[in-house]
């Protein structure tokens, strides 16, 4: 299952319903990894845009 490449939030929210979906990541992992994804495949900096982090912290935090 390789994950889609790309800093977008729909990319990211894809690759983390892929984790999440074949049940072996929890939901802080699948976000960890998604992430992790999109900074690799990211050629301009390390961190993927301000809306998409915004996002994922509210997911996360809502995921409590």
């Amino acid at each position: 299952m390789p994950l889609k490449r790309g800093t977008s939030q729909k990319t990211i929210s894809t690759n983390i319903r892929e984790l999440k979906d074949t049940g072996d990541y929890p939901q802080k992992q699948a976000v960890a990894i998604a992430l992790n994804q999109a900074r690799r495949s990211n050629p301009k900096g390390s961190r993927p845009p301000a809306p998409v982090r915004n996002s994922l912290n509210r997911l996360m935090r809502k995921g409590k």
